[in-house]
């Protein structure tokens, strides 16, 4: 990936609720040195602190991130492996009653703020065990902030 682009995660699965329709769960843009701004009602940014703060929780409950998530496992983060302990995470979350056109509208306006570096989107359809970790992680999240 080059230097002038950021991964970003989309977490996408098949929901019973909404009839069989694909719906974004959450979306994660992993990023160092970058900060975008919280004018967004479903967004937790996260720095290394509060991600190892986080990681610990779900982990506890649910062991490490699946590997269809793309996510570091705990040990990593612990350990300083790679460059994931220096990085801040920007962690949208969204549920079934979001409308697809809420979730196109924050990703434009996430591309907005980060010009010229750009966003590599990545679809990640989830299987169940990610299913479960990212909604326990955005659980954890939520929680944390009352």
């Amino acid at each position: 990936m080059s230097m002038d682009s950021l991964p970003c995660y989309i977490y996408r699965c098949r929901s019973d609720e909404s009839d069989g329709e694909t719906v974004t769960i959450g979306m994660m843009i992993p990023h160092q040195k970058i900060s975008i701004s919280n004018h967004f009602t479903n967004v937790a940014l996260l720095s290394k602190e509060r991600k190892l703060n986080v990681y610990k929780i779900v982990h506890g409950v649910l062991g490490d991130p699946p590997d269809d998530l793309f996510l570091p496992k705990l040990h990593e983060l612990l350990n300083d492996e790679g460059t994931a302990e220096n990085s801040w995470w920007t962690f949208f979350r969204w549920n079934i009653e979001f409308e697809e056109r809420e979730v196109i509208s924050a990703l434009k306006s996430v591309e907005d703020t980060l010009r010229p570096i750009t966003l590599q989107r990545i679809v990640v359809p989830l299987s169940d065990p990610g299913f479960f970790w990212i909604c326990k992680f955005s659980e954890v999240i939520r929680d944390l902030e009352y």
